[in-house]
């Protein structure tokens, strides 16, 4: 659970804090203040979401209410386990050994120190090692072991709350015939959703392909996704309207390998490989794989939603030029729909006359306004072909985080309703609907429990003690 690591690792703040703000004994600095069920409260468990939660302090009206309820349905929730007796098993303890030595290991190696010079790898662990024992102590601990300990309770209480929620889930009836049902029943709402409506589309396929929500059931026509290498300006974090970009000498180099690369030939693989997907090329980053380091995993969409982008590129349309730098959508468009395409004219109302009206008499003449230049020639878009048939247009965005970019098209999306065979369970839109109907079944599920949960559990909470500290100590009320 999300929620319980964030807490523990604001722990020791939370302590800190409590130790600076209150005026008594070392031994009721952190006093009980109430129960729900069988789990007891102290006022570091108030200041752990009060951490967690701070930076929402201005956006909730009652954030004293706010902290004392997510205390109240954690509660709740743990005590449950309790109630039905959930403990772990032989591998579940080993599993909670490691996590809690992974805690401390990270907390430690996250201590900075004011020099290292002449130090050994050996050196610099155990300097950090003492700053964080010296850290523990000024909070109040007697030494490691007890924040251990302490580390280990807790970490065993976000175990047992992960049992619970999986045994819970488990009680859902989930297969094909879920999957069919959700389909027939969002199937005809998605297409007027999203028919004409490309910009609604494109928040529910970015949604889609970040692993957000499921796959949208139904795609306007014209709609196709986009990939780039960008050269960014050397300046791009200042170019303004007054500022120019400019490149120094390693992006002309860039761009002159770019150039050269596709001028010699290559195909659109080689391109992507040699230049997409190059951190020493493409400066928007999201096209790069990022290696992992010794023992991590490679990077998922559950992991890193921006790896979507990376793999089906940026939805594009060309009533969606709005949502891209300015010449980047019209080059996309170009690619798509050929180069005699031009930007489409926003369709208004035209306003009816009164009855009486005429035309004033002596009125000026109404000059004629210059015609638009064709996006080919306003934006100075370049084509170049790959040997393989598939064309880049190279184009200049002079904003900030502009620069030259090389676009192609990734995708095309097949426009209609999507079809769904519930017997090919590997399918994208299958696997989409699965993974979120699912959830959503699970939740409904869950939050019909817990509300009972909550009208059978007793909540003793010293609501005083606890609005008068957050009132005088930390300013909320």
């Amino acid at each position: 659970m999300k929620t319980k690591i964030v807490k523990i690792a604001a722990l020791v703040l939370a302590l800190v804090m409590i130790a600076g703000v209150c005026a008594c004994a070392a031994t009721d600095n952190n006093p009980s203040i109430g129960s729900v069920g069988k789990v007891k409260f102290r006022l570091s468990d108030y200041m752990q979401y009060y951490q967690q939660y701070s930076s929402y302090a201005n956006y909730i009206t009652d954030f004293n209410g706010f902290i004392k309820n997510q205390l109240i349905n954690y509660g709740v929730t743990l005590n449950h386990c309790y109630d039905e007796g959930i403990t772990l098993d032989e591998s579940e303890e080993a599993e909670l050994s490691k996590k809690v030595q992974d805690t401390i290991d990270s907390a430690v190696s996250s201590m900075t120190l004011d020099s290292t010079d002449g130090l050994t790898d050996e050196q610099i662990a155990a300097a950090k090692l003492d700053k964080f024992i010296k850290q523990l102590k000024d909070a109040g601990y007697r030494n490691l072991d007890q924040y251990r300990k302490l580390v280990e309770e807790e970490t065993r209480k976000d175990m047992l709350i992960d049992k619970l929620r999986e045994l819970v889930n488990a009680e859902v009836e989930f297969g094909s015939e879920q999957v069919q049902k959700y389909y027939d029943d969002n199937v005809s709402s998605d297409e007027e959703k999203y028919k004409d409506k490309p910009s609604e589309f494109a928040n529910a396929y970015n949604s889609y392909i970040t692993s957000q929500a499921a796959a949208p059931l139904f795609v306007p026509d014209d709609m196709f996704t986009v990939k780039h290498c960008l050269v960014q300006f050397a300046n791009q974090d200042k170019v303004s309207d007054e500022v120019e970009g400019e490149f120094g000498e390693d992006e002309q180099k860039k761009l002159e390998d770019i150039r050269k690369a596709l001028n010699d030939g290559i195909t659109l693989e080689d391109f992507i490989a040699n230049f997409v997907s190059s951190a020493d090329y493409n400066s928007d980053t999201i096209f790069v794989p990022k290696e992992p380091a010794e023992g991590e995993e490679p990077e998922t969409v559950e992991t890193n939603p921006q790896v979507g982008y990376r793999e089906h590129g940026y939805i594009m349309n060309e009533k969606l030029l709005s949502k891209y730098y300015d010449g980047f959508g019209a080059a996309a468009c170009l690619l798509k729909y050929g180069e005699d395409w031009t930007i489409p004219v926003e369709e208004t109302e035209e306003a009816t006359p009164a009855p009486d009206a005429t035309e004033a008499p002596d009125a000026e003449p109404t000059e004629t306004p210059e015609p638009e230049p064709a996006p080919i020639e306003k934006y100075n878009v370049v084509f170049h072909e790959t040997t393989d048939g598939h064309k880049i247009a190279e184009v200049q965005t002079n904003v900030a985080g502009g620069g030259v970019h090389f676009i192609f098209i990734a995708e095309e999306l097949e426009p209609g309703t999507v079809e769904l065979d519930i017997n090919d369970t590997e399918s994208p839109v299958y696997k989409s609907i699965a993974k979120f109907y699912r959830q959503e079944l699970e939740n409904t599920h869950y939050s019909d429990l817990f509300a009972q949960w909550k009208e059978n559990t007793k909540v003793r909470l010293n609501d005083s003690y606890i609005d008068a500290y957050a009132k005088n100590y930390l300013g909320i009320n």
